[in-house]
């Protein structure tokens, strides 16, 4: 119950540059209604004016989700968001820019659009439903499920599906893990057909981010690190009877313990225990010293971070 309450009261906290209330700048304060379904936030993005005190009322109106809390980074606003249950978060915009709405763990986002009066949007809340919104925006959008800046999978509809549907149905899966030189050797595989057809999908999806360094999950400091060196990360695929076998290395030696860290403790995990891990940070390798991003080479501009891993 104490927990609770204090989620309520840090629910309309305010942190440096936020006002608390309309007596502050003289505003009585607008109310944009959001709610959380089976495809994040609705609406994803919202269009508010700088210095507007705001009362965000938010609505978790299924199970079918890992959005059971939000938090607003910026702001300094944090809540817990129970089953058909509205909650208020009250702060004031000061600053011009985008503001994120997340869940606790950056997996679903959404969007405020910050201007000033002039350049904002007054006429309640507007989403976007153009490819740098909705449920998984691009690095434009960050909107909805996972977006690119910041979510647990970002990317696309199709992304977030197969994630979800891995996750919710993880007891179906097998999986394996062995050390190689310089890496890992994983297969994953399911005597499900659908589960199988998710898995080879959802592998070929983390391979392309590695390659082109679209990372999720950035709340996540494993993930960090490994998509901080993702141009040190190659992947091979062989499908193999209901699933894939995955050989992923690295081609410099302290990227080397991300690989088989990322193999063990959150892939493997993942599978083991569903979305309940998936909440849940990934420790860094014992030892290892977080990449300070000064010697990426040639690395391809990085965004977010992963679930369930591109080694999956």
């Amino acid at each position: 119950m104490r927990t609770k309450m204090w989620f309520a009261s840090l629910a309309v906290a305010t942190a440096v540059g936020f006002a608390t209330s309309s007596m502050a700048t003289g505003q009585e304060p607008r109310t944009i209604q959001l709610s959380v379904t089976e495809k994040g936030f609705e609406p994803a993005r919202v269009k508010v004016v700088k210095g507007q005190p705001l009362k965000l009322v938010v609505t978790r109106r299924t199970d079918d989700t890992c959005a059971r809390e939000i938090e607003i980074h910026d702001a300094n606003v944090r809540a817990d968001l129970p089953l058909n249950t509205p909650v208020t978060l009250a702060f004031t915009p000061t600053a011009d820019g985008e503001l994120k709405y997340a869940c606790g763990m950056n997996m679903v986002t959404g969007v405020l659009e910050v201007a000033s009066r002039d350049g904002a949007d007054q006429g309640g809340t507007t989403a976007r439903t153009d490819s740098t919104g909705g449920m998984m925006g691009g690095q434009g959008g960050m909107g909805g499920m996972m977006g690119e800046e910041g979510g647990m999978m970002g990317g696309g509809m199709q992304d977030m599906r197969a994630i979800h549907g891995l996750l919710s149905q993880h007891q179906k899966i097998e999986r394996s893990v062995k050390d190689i030189p310089d890496g890992v050797e994983t297969v994953t595989t399911s005597r499900d057909p659908e589960v199988a057809k998710l898995i080879r999908e959802h592998v070929w999806q983390m391979k392309a981010r590695i390659e082109e360094g679209r990372p999720i999950r950035q709340m996540d400091p494993l993930f960090r690190e490994v998509f901080k060196n993702h141009q040190h990360i190659h992947m091979q695929i062989a499908d193999v009877p209901g699933g894939v076998r995955v050989s992923e290395t690295a081609d410099k030696p302290d990227v080397v313990p991300l690989v088989r860290q990322h193999a063990r403790r959150a892939v493997s995990e993942f599978v083991a225990e569903g979305m309940r891990r998936a909440m849940q940070p990934t420790p860094l390798p014992p030892g290892y010293t977080p990449h300070d991003g000064s010697d990426h080479g040639e690395a391809r501009p990085s965004h977010g971070c992963h679930c369930m891993g591109a080694s999956s």
